[in-house]
């Protein structure tokens, strides 16, 4: 059973910092329960209490409840100009998370454009770079699907071919089973090739599009 921690202490702040901030659970239980208590506090009290609340959320992967509190933290911060907290920038380290939680609710493109934003920060983090690469093969553009589509159709057809080969061609058409067999090789290369070429063009093309992004510096909409 979860003992109130406010029964103990006259301060909500101090009662919960009481808490193991690693305990998520009771970090995040404890906060609900006492909402209406912390939204009282002090302003610097009641903005550590939420990056802890919006810490605790987002490694339990309670991601909607998440996006909320970022979203208020990101209105404070710019509101009262806090951009360190605890040596950690506040501003990016929020935005970066809430990539993460767009991403993993299945957002991909509310998780491109806030990683963009963040590149224009920091054209030089190869974290948020990682991530928005991982992002975008997440998010395949129709030509790289045509192509997989394309590649896979042209393997079936070929396992077809093959059973042909050694059912038909090979045992009552030997002279031309050489000729099927060259043709089928061919065919299959030309699927990989088909497959292969527009992953290398799409990795390429996102490349190119994270440095037309860090060329914008200083330029950030988010």
């Amino acid at each position: 059973m979860f003992l109130d921690p406010v029964q103990s202490y006259d301060n909500v702040y101090w009662a919960f910092k009481e808490i193991d901030e690693n305990a998520h659970t009771t970090v995040i239980r404890f906060y609900e329960e006492q909402k209406e208590h912390i939204m009282k506090l002090d302003f610097d009290e009641n903005f550590e209490m939420q990056i802890i609340y919006a810490n605790a959320l987002f490694e339990t992967g309670k991601y909607y409840k998440h996006l909320a509190i970022c979203d208020k933290i990101i209105e404070a911060s710019i509101e009262y100009n806090i951009k360190y907290h605890r040596g950690e920038d506040i501003f990016y380290t929020t935005l970066f998370k809430k990539a993460v939680s767009y991403f993993n609710i299945g957002n991909l493109a509310a998780s491109s454009h806030i990683l963009s934003e963040l590149i224009k920060l920091d054209p030089k983090d190869k974290f948020t770079i990682g991530f928005y690469k991982k992002c975008k093969r997440c998010d395949l553009p129709a030509y790289v699907k045509n192509a997989r589509a394309i590649g896979i159709l042209i393997f079936l057809i070929s396992a077809m071919v093959i059973g042909f080969e050694l059912l038909l061609f090979r045992p009552f058409y030997p002279e031309i089973y050489n000729k099927v067999w060259v043709i089928r090789t061919y065919f299959i290369g030309f699927g990989i090739l088909t497959i292969l070429l527009s992953d290398i063009y799409y990795r390429w093309d996102i490349k190119k599009e994270i440095e037309i992004i860090a060329k914008k510096r200083g330029t950030k909409k988010i």
